[in-house]
């Protein structure tokens, strides 16, 4: 788990919590840029 990332057992769900925003945030950053330049769709052509 995120032990070797946190000193103490009790740390671990703010340690996740950070984990979490700062994935959120980079993903942010990937759909404006996607938003700029779209729509984009999956599938056959």
């Amino acid at each position: 788990m995120l032990r070797r990332y946190v000193l103490r057992v009790e740390d671990q769900p703010a340690m996740r919590d950070l984990a979490l925003q700062q994935a959120l945030e980079r993903i942010a950053v990937i759909e404006r840029k996607l938003q700029q330049h779209g729509p984009y769709k999956l599938g056959s052509r």
